[in-house]
């Protein structure tokens, strides 16, 4: 949802948009966004006491319990074909080894470093790694690929923990 979703530029200042919807759907998502960054703590809190490894199967065994019986997938639809389903596998163990990643991020770094580098959903992630390995033919990609390195480069540069402190 754009700012623009929800707010309506006036002469006299930003007024909100009579769409009560569009506004609880905004206030939803900073709600949302609030409790995943309180969540990320917990989860740095939880990564010092057990590894990292035995936490992402915890975690992907909890989802699979909430989400099998809510979605049944093994019950609607017809089958999927041989070529989709490895498909499926190859993504999935990408998915598993950018969380392992994500995991030891936010055990080494921290977690406010860890929100502000994988925000970003993996599939950014890994479309900027098949633009740098394949190349892209469309310029913005190539844009956007050239922003999010020069983000990592400035967190990676900007870095204090680097600076050794004298004593006071």
């Amino acid at each position: 949802m754009l700012a623009q979703d929800f707010l309506k530029k006036d002469d006299r200042g930003f007024l909100p948009t009579s769409s009560s919807k569009s506004a609880f759907c905004f206030g939803l998502l900073v709600i949302v966004k609030f409790l995943r960054c309180i969540g990320i703590f917990i989860i740095d809190i939880l990564a010092k006491q057990v590894h990292v490894v035995g936490l992402l199967w915890f975690f992907k065994l909890v989802a699979s319990c909430i989400l099998i019986p809510f979605q049944k997938p093994f019950n609607h639809g017809k089958s999927l074909k041989r070529v989709l389903g490895i498909r499926i596998v190859q993504l999935a163990l990408w998915n598993c080894l950018i969380e392992v990643i994500w995991f030891y991020g936010i055990t080494f770094c921290g977690p406010l470093r860890s929100i502000l580098v994988f925000e970003q959903s993996p599939s950014v992630i890994m479309a900027a790694l098949l633009t740098l390995l394949k190349g892209s033919n469309s310029s913005s990609k190539t844009r956007g690929v050239i922003a999010l390195m020069l983000g990592y480069l400035s967190l990676i540069l900007m870095d204090s923990d680097a600076t050794v402190e004298s004593n006071h």
